[in-house]
């Protein structure tokens, strides 16, 4: 048996920065209480407001469109006191892009590698990215569109990782997308999503900093606090490798997430 989504090993530095700085102000604040191939859409349910509808309108199909108010999904993220403002430090040249591209013809543009990955973000006229480590992908999570890349060599680079999924949830971007070696697949938050949202929020505001401490005594460190969250989201701790392929999208699905799959030619 493996463990679900236990792909890639990552101690990643940025990542445990990340979770330094949100652990930092817990501590603050507790004082004070080319050609297309096949798109899959899997179905769910997406309420759009009329105001974030009209705010979205002229939005290119590349990025994510608003599903609530601005002011209320930024609230919605309030308790992360904006540790997700992360800037490429090691950034390349940018890929030009024209808005009247499609998301598919954009994301078959986003870079890869068999050794390493690559991390960044999308907007209306760049791709902008960095070359990152072999395990971990680095980005500003809080742009609306955010995208890394598996290293295309590693034999489970076809399935999302658990931080991958943690890391969605978590921080601010609306979309993510990956690239792997046969499929690139988007991840977009929706209103369906949001009770998930409120639900690791809640969570981590009363376990956090107990379940973050035990954890990183552990050899598991990271990874094994990231398994706990999902679990007490609703996700298997483990599957065999095969049933894992066959079924992931389902398991991403029932947190609230829509997916989007491109296959690779």
């Amino acid at each position: 048996m493996a463990h679900w989504l236990r792909t890639f090993e990552r101690t990643d530095f940025c990542f445990c920065e990340m979770m330094h700085s949100t652990l930092s102000n817990h501590e603050k604040w507790k004082a004070y209480l080319p050609q297309p191939i096949r798109i899959e859409k899997y179905p769910t349910f997406n309420h759009v407001s009329r105001d974030s509808a009209m705010n979205t309108m002229n939005q290119p199909d590349f990025l994510p469109k608003s599903f609530m108010p601005e002011g209320e999904y930024q609230q919605l993220y309030a308790t992360n006191s904006g540790v997700d403002e992360f800037e490429l430090e090691r950034e390349e040249a940018p890929i030009p892009i024209d808005p009247a591209m499609t998301a598919e013809e954009v994301y078959r543009m986003l870079p890869s590698s068999p050794d390493f990955e690559f991390g960044g973000f999308i907007t209306r006229g760049e791709i902008r990215y960095q070359k990152c480590s072999e395990t971990c992908a680095h980005t500003e999570y809080c742009q609306p569109c955010t995208w890394h890349s598996h290293p295309t060599a590693h034999p489970n680079c076809n399935v999302p990782s658990r931080k991958d999924i943690y890391q969605f949830l978590k921080w601010r971007h609306r979309r993510a997308t990956t690239v792997g070696e046969r499929f690139i697949w988007v991840f977009d938050k929706s209103m369906r999503t949001v009770p998930i949202i409120r639900e690791l929020h809640d969570w981590e505001s009363r376990n956090m900093l107990t379940r973050m401490r035990y954890w990183m005594g552990t050899a598991k460190e990271i990874d094994g606090y990231v398994h706990e969250v999902l679990a007490v989201l609703g996700l298997p701790q483990e599957l065999p490798l095969e049933e894992l392929s066959a079924k992931w999208h389902d398991l991403v699905a029932s947190l609230g997430i829509e997916l989007t799959i491109i296959e690779i030619a």
